[in-house]
């Protein structure tokens, strides 16, 4: 009786198993492509690309604020900003918080819910407290392209306003077009 007809292969070496070793070795590579063939057809057939994009957060917003950071009136202290909501609806606290740790190193973020809280009243041009600046900040637009109005205020007749369009690029939010507009917000009372 040859080794074939007792079940035992026989390489051609003589090493019994070889061919049997071989056929696991291709069946499992088999499996394994199938597998993933079969994942991939079950699976989620939705293109990342035509997702909608992520809405803003506070990395967005950080990166807003930082933008326009001024200089620090001493190489030993951060700038203060002051932020105060432009329509009257303050960001989220969980939202003011992430912020404020995100710039904890380039500035000295303060919210406040009125710009009173941040302007030095008994100046005549009034500028913000501590040489730092005051930046009206609005909400972004619930859907893309994402836009957000920005007002500068670094004293009464010195305040500017912007409208910033942004989009995330990755792990990181950028301004893809600024548009001077006129302040709505922090401009002197007449």
């Amino acid at each position: 009786m040859s080794q074939r007809e007792r079940g035992t292969v026989v390489g051609m070496d003589g090493t019994p198993g070889v061919r049997s070793a071989g056929r696991r070795a291709a069946t499992a590579v088999l499996m394994t492509v199938m597998a993933a063939a079969l994942g991939v057809a079950c699976g989620d057939t939705a293109d990342p690309a035509s997702e909608p994009p992520e809405p803003p957060g506070a990395a967005a917003y950080a990166m807003v604020i930082a933008r326009f950071l001024p200089p620090a009136p001493d190489p030993d202290e951060l700038p203060v900003v002051y932020v105060v909501p432009v329509n009257g609806e303050a960001l989220a606290l969980d939202v003011q918080v992430e912020v404020i740790e995100t710039l904890a190193e380039v500035g000295d973020v303060r919210f406040v819910d009125d710009v009173g809280a941040a302007v030095d009243e008994d100046s005549s041009d009034q500028p913000p407290r501590d040489e730092g600046m005051l930046v009206g900040l609005g909400r972004f637009s619930a859907t893309a392209p994402y836009m957000v109005r920005v007002e500068l205020y670094r004293g009464v007749d010195r305040v500017d306003g912007r409208l910033l369009t942004v989009r995330n690029e990755g792990d990181s939010w950028v301004v893809i077009e600024s548009e001077t507009v006129e302040p709505e917000v922090l401009v002197a009372d007449e």
